[in-house]
């Protein structure tokens, strides 16, 4: 990259200002604002003119880079959240707000810009330090500290460089700005350059692509230049459920995404007519058809001139529209997302795919942006998606060669405090996050959680400035997550906070399970984290309020009827068994929505009962995910024997017979135990039947694969039937024993 030549001294006075400098005291660093004082060095005091009043500058006092006589003293890098469009000033008040969230990468020797998008008389620039200062305090950035914060006028005062800028994204008005000579390929930012992108995997890659667990996505989208292109692209694209996805050029985290459905009002289409005008006179947009996303994912790489490393795979979440939400930040979000949206897969498997689909990705694009002349940092974005039965990959969605969202988050997550664990970076409107600024690290009660759609339980740290009038537009950048260290002077708090923060992750978990329609959704399993936390936490009674639903939501391929006579829930006759393969499919159909009712049913265990004993809610939750391990074996027999279309689970609406006896543990005088007995000696009793049944049915049939899997069931399902019978028996004949100490010792 060129060397910038230096301003003229009459706009940005960095010779005289560096020549004044030097005749300040070690220890003493230039931080730009708008009240000229000098604090600590004995030059002058508050509102004195002095030899410095002139330079309308603040100096302050801080252990950061030194000032010393004849030494030139230049930030080693100035961090800036900056767009396709525009320079340094802030097109938004979104933009604005984000600029300290991209200076969080820092070190104390770096700075970071912070300019409003109206003037504020410094309130943007004051609520920054009061962020950075906050920050600090909690730990973040550790021993490197955090940037020191400028706004605009300040950040011209040091002798800048093209090199120095640390931006999240270049722009031809930037380059004109900063001097530089470097040529900005604008074209690889664009949306017509990532279905080249697309179109390239597809050649390359798609030959090996496992079709037994995804298909590819079929459709190419439609590049629109003019107003009746794009209308007769969009009014094919749409569908009687879903609409048209519609991408301008060029945009960032989604904010340039539009949908246009059949069911959008006449005030809601005219809007939408609209911003696709205004969009075309910026350039061409992209079409394509609104999908049932069940999954979203990122791949984030560096590009060098002879090689593509992979930096970070994630998991993100966006709204309808496709803006960016949400990353997720735990350790094992990426194989969790991708074996819980593949239940019809193995776990390895689906993990396999996700990374083989990773390592393609990264290598594709970047091969192309090697050939274009660009090295720096690229994030692509992709996902699945249901369509009739199937899932379908569409690995090539957006590709960013800059700054993401995603990569910001990962780095933010980087420099938490040892033994703080993240759990998402998710965007909030900043009005709406102004009352966590009192609740700093804190967890958040329930009433904020539910609000904000977070877990309750955990802690809430807003990274971006709050408390400044700057519009009600702008954004907070929410990071959640839990501290994973224990202190023995608050071990009475402590004992408190970790049981409600376990006893909210639980809840939140069954809660998923139930009001979650998607098969994914309640074929997702309780992360490692949520059985570590509810370990950890003491046997203390909840004060949390029992909820019980009386039917759990499911999408409507797999949804179950609610009445006593309808949904089919009878088995195939063994000679129809031996005799077609249908007949087996409808057989493996069968079993898997008998174990995802147990699924739901323990889930609804959780809610129903929530000051059960610590132990016992270990049990139903290690059953819960035996469950979730049968529906998925039971489906993956299911694929293999040829049910590739379709329903998941065979023609719906399915049985609910299962979920309708547990109007009887409402009524029951022990409701607990009651649901103990019906599950324990009712249906796991008679699942071992039928499951060494139907594991001769299928021998016979010549089907040895579905009979291994029988014969798993079954034995899990004994070691299940097992530590319940085991409570009952205990409970029955020795009532004095406390029902908490026998769950303890049989199940925690």
């Amino acid at each position: 990259m060129a060397s910038l030549a230096r301003r003229p001294q009459s706009a940005h006075p960095g010779k005289a200002w560096s020549s004044m400098a030097n005749m300040l005291p070690a220890r003493i660093r230039i931080v730009s604002g708008a009240q000229s004082w000098c604090q600590g060095s004995g030059l002058c005091g508050r509102g004195s003119q002095g030899p410095w009043g002139p330079l309308s500058a603040l100096v302050m006092c801080t252990s950061g880079a030194l000032l010393r006589r004849g030494v030139q003293v230049r930030a080693k890098r100035i961090f800036a959240f900056t767009g396709l469009k525009g320079g340094l000033r802030p097109q938004s008040p979104a933009s604005a707000d984000l600029g300290f969230l991209m200076g969080l990468q820092g070190t104390e020797q770096d700075q970071v810009l912070v300019e409003p998008y109206h003037a504020d008389e410094g309130a943007l620039l004051l609520a920054a330090e009061q962020r950075r200062t906050a920050l600090a305090a909690w730990g973040f950035g550790g021993d490197e500290g955090l940037p020191e914060v400028v706004d605009l006028a300040g950040a011209w005062r040091r002798d800048r460089r093209a090199e120095d800028w640390e931006l999240y994204c270049w722009s031809p008005e930037l380059l004109r700005e900063l001097r530089h000579s470097m040529d900005f390929p604008v074209e690889l930012h664009g949306k017509k350059w990532a279905a080249s992108c697309a179109a390239r995997w597809r050649q390359d890659f798609s030959h090996a692509l496992r079709r037994d667990i995804v298909a590819l996505a079929a459709e190419k989208p439609v590049i629109c230049s003019d107003m009746t292109e794009a209308m007769k692209a969009i009014d094919c694209a749409g569908t009687e459920d879903f609409g048209a996805f519609v991408k301008a050029e060029f945009g960032w985290a989604g904010q340039s995404n539009r949908t246009c459905r059949p069911s959008d009002t006449e005030a809601q289409r005219g809007h939408f007519v609209r911003w696709l005008s205004a969009r075309l006179r910026e350039g061409t947009v992209l079409v394509e058809s609104e999908r049932q996303r069940i999954l979203d994912f990122s791949v984030q790489f560096d590009v060098t001139a002879d090689q593509t490393s992979i930096f970070s795979k994630n998991i993100f979440h966006t709204n309808e529209r496709g803006h960016f939400r949400a990353t997720d930040l735990t350790p094992d979000a990426w194989e969790t997302a991708w074996a819980a949206a593949l239940p019809m897969a193995s776990g390895k498997d689906a993990v396999e795919l996700a990374d083989w689909t990773a390592e393609s990705v990264a290598q594709c694009v970047g091969t192309a942006l090697q050939g274009a002349g660009y090295v720096g940092p690229c994030g692509v974005d992709g996902f699945l998606y249901r369509d009739r039965g199937r899932i379908h990959l569409q690995p090539v969605s957006d590709v960013n060669p800059r700054h993401t969202m995603t990569r910001l988050a990962v780095q933010v997550a980087k420099r938490c405090p040892q033994g703080w664990q993240p759990r998402q970076l998710r965007m909030l409107p900043r009005h709406t996050a102004e009352e966590l600024r009192s609740s700093f690290g804190c967890p958040l009660p329930a009433e904020h959680a539910e609000r904000y759609g977070l877990e309750p339980g955990l802690c809430a740290i807003a990274l971006t400035p709050l408390g400044h009038p700057n519009s009600r537009r702008g954004i907070t950048a929410l990071l959640t997550g839990e501290s994973l260290s224990t202190s023995s002077s608050t071990s009475t708090s402590f004992t408190s906070s970790t049981w409600q923060s376990s006893s909210s992750a639980l809840r939140s978990f069954a809660r998923g399970v139930l009001l979650e329609g998607s098969l994914g959704a309640k074929l997702r399993p309780p992360s490692r984290e949520l059985y570590r936390r509810l370990r950890s936490a003491p046997d203390l009674s909840c004060a949390e309020k029992e909820m019980d639903v009386d039917w759990p939501r499911r999408d409507k391929e797999i949804d179950i009827c609610r009445g006593l006579k309808s949904g089919y829930d009878r088995l195939p006759k063994m000679s129809q068994i031996l005799a077609s393969t249908k007949a087996q499919i409808q057989c493996l159909h069968k079993f898997a929505n008998h174990e995802l009712q147990a699924i739901e049913m323990f889930a609804w265990a959780l809610l129903r009962f929530p000051d059960a004993p610590k132990g016992l809610r270990l049990g139903l939750l290690r059953t819960l995910e035996e469950e979730q391990s049968h529906c998925r074996l039971y489906l993956q027999r299911a694929h293999a024997l040829g049910a590739t279309h379709g329903l998941p689970l065979g023609e719906a609406p399915l049985s609910g017979y299962l979920w309708q006896c547990l109007d009887a543990v409402r009524l029951a005088e022990e409701p607990l135990m009651s649901f103990l007995c019906g599950v324990g000696l009712t249906f796991e009793a008679a699942n071992l039947d039928h499951s060494l049944h139907y594991r001769n049915v299928f021998r016979q049939a010549g089907d040895q694969e579905t009979a291994e899997v029988l014969q798993r069931v079954h034995d899990e399902a004994l070691d299940c039937m097992s530590w319940m019978c085991q409570l009952m028996i205990l409970h029955v004949f020795f009532p004095n024993c406390s029902l908490r100490d026998v769950a303890g010792r049989l199940v925690g």
